[in-house]
């Protein structure tokens, strides 16, 4: 565990040179146009835990538009999808159970898009899952507003995911492609969060293109179970983007993005191959930073 310490360490370093910003930390960028410096609300929450695990939450970062993100859940079922990932050969020492990525984002517009999804025939976005999403947005804005002396365009990070909650499939809400602020998850997800930035930000209209292409997507259904449990022991042979679980999500983001090669199938993926601790599994490599720790709630 001390050597897992050392190399987080050093993996934070390097964003925290970069840093140009005002007292604020909101929509403040370093040489990385795209990038936003990232005040964590979480760095000191959960001290008995990450002294522990010998893993210290960063309290500021540098992100960088399509930034990897990668989740380790606590419970039976963060647990479970654990003991299922031991049926291959990747590296798992951060126990990790979801992934999905971060963009750098003018609310007005996520706000407008989601909107126009919503009142559009035949879109995937859903009133029941747009909703929630705009609000989220809407008080993120207001929050980052009441915070900086800056007139100047806000910029904010954002999760996008696969993901869904049991509270919602009593609603009639399945699991789809949303997309959350980043703090927002923080303060709510139950479990361990590294992020890992990409050297170089991703052009902003790819991932918008890709945003708008995938919001609302279905999550997989027991119909298409067996393409998810494929995943686990790499045996799918062709792609399915009709409906998509998590890491397949990200991965056919940085497919379109040109940081991985094409012919890689994204169904084939599982969380911790993102992770920089995968080893020659790690499909990003020296395209991003290692690991680098947001939250630290349970120790794995």
């Amino acid at each position: 565990m001390l050597k897992l310490k050392k190399r987080i360490r050093r993996a934070w370093v390097l964003p925290l040179t970069l840093l140009s910003c005002n007292s604020d930390g909101f929509a403040t960028q370093s040489s990385d146009k795209a990038a936003v410096h990232f005040i964590n609300g979480q760095c000191d929450c959960y001290r008995n835990v990450w002294e522990k695990m010998e893993l210290q939450p960063v309290k500021e970062v540098m992100i960088t538009n399509g930034s990897a993100l990668n989740y380790a859940a606590r419970g039976l079922i963060g647990g479970a999808i654990r003991k299922l990932s031991c049926a291959n050969q990747v590296p798992n020492p951060l126990g990790l159970s979801h992934s999905g990525f971060v963009i750098n984002e003018d609310p007005f517009y996520l706000l407008t898009m989601i909107g126009h999804s919503m009142q559009e025939v035949g879109t995937m976005v859903t009133r029941d899952e747009g909703v929630p999403m705009i609000a989220d947005i809407e008080r993120a804005y207001y929050d980052a507003l009441s915070s900086t002396r800056s007139h100047n365009k806000i910029m904010l990070p954002f999760v996008v995911e696969a993901d869904g909650s049991a509270s919602e499939v009593v609603r009639g809400v399945l699991p789809h492609v949303r997309v959350r602020p980043l703090q927002n998850r923080l303060t709510d997800y139950d479990g361990n969060i590294y992020i890992r930035p990409v050297h170089r930000s991703i052009d902003q209209p790819i991932s918008r293109a890709f945003l708008e292409k995938h919001l609302g997507r279905q999550y997989e259904t027991l119909s298409t179970a067996m393409e998810l449990i494929g995943s686990v022991i790499n045996i799918n042979t062709k792609p399915n983007e009709e409906r998509t679980f998590c890491s397949e999500l990200v991965t056919m983001f940085y497919k379109d993005a040109g940081i991985i090669p094409g012919n890689v199938l994204a169904n084939n993926i599982i969380p911790e191959e993102l992770s920089s601790w995968a080893g020659v599994h790690d499909i990003l490599s020296s395209r991003a930073m290692d690991d680098i720790p947001l939250k630290i709630k349970f120790a794995v």
